[in-house]
């Protein structure tokens, strides 16, 4: 009897005080924290409820904070600004920030003058948050204005590593991403050795036949690729999305070449390469492409189990 008795009592007590001749209820901070989880996405209230009790500011800043999106450079000005008045009040923002998208804000690793200082700045926001496992890169350009001398120059490009200083990163989502070579968007998965979830959709990159994978390099990205379990590839190539995206650098087209028929054939080979080296322990894969294998043997995958 009183096994069942305990099963039956609450699992939550509430207490409460008498004040001035008024009761006063109190719930557990459970209670409180499960209610205000339901407002993760809705900003407005989780601010006014971090206004409303200091009780619930813990929680309603943890969720306030999960997600941030840096468009402009004056994004990631205020942020830091933000970053420095929380160090001031030993409040640690920077601890809640698990996922940090960048949309549209255009990057070198080159030098500052190139991105008008915008890699400089990112670098300095992303090195102060030591918790993000989710980058999202949508409609960013990077490296794109690079002189057409700068091989020739000696001078080394700065590596991804750098300019998003994330080791702890374990999923990266990248949409209408613009590289100045093909070669890099392996460079950029290499920047993150704990990826486990990789989501590409409509890589862009400039034709040209620079800076190729150096063996060292091809070692680390099957590497890295061989620690995926999640794998997303759009890949539906298509002329007027690519075009209209150039047609965004007058000043570039008269000195870059740019040939469909070379991409479209660059990309598959690119595509049959994440799918070979990602097979052996991928578990989710959801790819959406107009190519086909032209004869090639396609990889299996033994770790995905039809429902």
């Amino acid at each position: 009897m009183d096994d069942v008795t305990d099963t039956m009592r609450p699992r939550y007590s509430v207490s409460t005080t008498r004040e001035n001749g008024a009761f006063q209820l109190w719930l557990p901070p459970e209670l409180w924290e499960l209610i205000l989880d339901h407002l993760w996405d809705d900003a407005s209230s989780l601010r006014e409820c971090s206004l409303t009790c200091r009780a619930w500011l813990p929680t309603a800043r943890c969720h306030l904070f999960y997600h941030v999106e840096f468009k402009t450079q004056g994004d990631c000005l205020r942020f830091l600004d933000t970053l420095d008045s929380s160090y001031g009040a030993q409040t640690d923002i920077a601890r809640f920030v698990q996922s940090v998208a960048i949309i549209g804000l255009p990057l070198c690793r080159l030098g500052d003058e190139y991105d008008n200082k915008n890699g400089l700045v990112l670098h300095d926001v992303l090195g102060r948050l030591p918790n993000v496992t989710t980058l999202t890169l949508e409609s960013v350009d990077i490296d794109v204005h690079l002189p057409l001398d700068y091989a020739a120059s000696c001078i080394q490009l700065r590596p991804f590593s750098h300019l998003f200083p994330l080791p702890g990163v374990r999923t990266l989502n990248m949409s209408l991403v613009m590289f100045h070579s093909i070669h890099d968007v392996s460079r950029l998965i290499t920047a993150f050795p704990q990826l486990r979830t990789l989501a590409v959709s409509r890589a862009l990159w400039w034709q040209d036949t620079d800076a190729p994978l150096l063996v060292e390099e091809r070692a680390q990205v099957e590497r890295t690729l061989r620690g995926l379990t999640h794998l997303r590839l759009f890949s539906v190539p298509s002329p007027v999305d690519l075009l209209r995206r150039i047609q965004r650098f007058p000043a570039l087209q008269a000195t870059r070449q740019f040939g469909w028929t070379t991409y479209v054939a660059d990309e598959r080979r690119l595509l049959l390469g994440i799918l070979r080296a990602s097979a052996a322990n991928v578990q989710v894969l959801d790819i959406i492409t107009r190519y086909g294998s032209n004869g090639e043997p396609l990889p299996s995958f033994p770790s995905i189990h039809p429902p």
